[in-house]
């Protein structure tokens, strides 16, 4: 599960055909090629801030040793050490 939050934007994230979503593109790979898919997740707003999960299928194999974390928004993926 990827919990995240954000400052809100202004104009608020939109997908390539311009309708807003609530959060970041998220994407996950690990060191092994691991082929993951988003499996539900939730947001939310306060107005200043955007909060909320990803939960991704299948879980991190015991052999992976790095994670990366990708969305549009990002210039470059976040590294995660396992």
């Amino acid at each position: 599960m990827l919990y995240f939050g954000y400052e809100v934007t202004t104009p608020p994230l939109a997908d390539a055909g311009g309708r807003q979503r609530l959060g970041p593109g998220w994407s996950l790979a690990d060191n092994l090629g691991t082929d993951y898919s988003t499996n539900g997740g939730g947001a939310g707003s306060n107005g200043s801030l955007s909060f909320g999960r990803v939960e991704f299928v299948p879980a991190v194999p015991d052999a992976a040793t790095t994670l990366y974390v990708s969305s549009p928004e990002l210039l470059d993926p976040i590294s995660v050490l396992l």
